[in-house]
């Protein structure tokens, strides 16, 4: 015998798809004996035998199961205690600023970490005069007229005319900064 039907009510039945008529259509089948239930549908049986007799639970089911959960009844009313508590905006934002925090450490870190091991950005000092003074021959060579000009900044002095000789007198006086 083929079973089709009564599967495709069970599996409507199941969905909350299944009509009154359908569900009583159920009932009927699964009210037959074991020996002619397919070996397939008759885990099903009990769920509609269990309608059918229209068990209840206990008066005090509600109460037993509220207190194996931590709440307390009384009268059989529910009295549940809970109290709001307003988060304020600061409060919701304050795990994402902490995060933004740690991820903004991080990178300072690893920046300042690199930079550390890098070798092209040391400077020293013989880097930092011959820098300062090929600085001063090309202002002094931008300001040099036909004639001698005079140019004195922070003690050093370069004639044009020596500069035309290449031969300039530089005398730095500190470092730059």
């Amino acid at each position: 015998m083929d079973y089709k039907y009564i599967e495709q009510l069970l599996s409507r039945y199941f969905e909350a798809t299944a009509s009154l008529k359908e569900e009583q259509i159920l009932k009927a089948f699964f009210a037959q004996d074991d020996e002619e239930l397919p070996e397939a549908l008759r885990q099903y049986k009990p769920l509609f035998e269990a309608m059918e007799k229209g068990d209840v639970l206990d008066t005090d089911f509600d109460d037993r199961i509220l207190s194996l959960i931590g709440r307390q009844t009384t009268d059989n009313s529910q009295s549940e205690v809970s109290k709001a508590r307003i988060i304020s905006l600061q409060e919701r934002f304050r795990p994402l600023l902490r995060a933004a925090a740690v991820v903004a450490v991080i990178l300072t870190l690893s920046t300042a970490i690199n930079q550390s091991f890098r070798n092209d950005n040391v400077w020293t000092d013989e880097d930092q005069i011959a820098h300062y003074q090929d600085e001063i021959r090309k202002a002094a060579l931008a300001a040099a007229t036909a004639d001698s000009v005079l140019l004195y900044s922070e003690g050093i002095s370069i004639k044009a005319d020596s500069l035309a000789a290449d031969t300039m007198h530089l005398a730095p006086t500190g470092y730059l900064e």
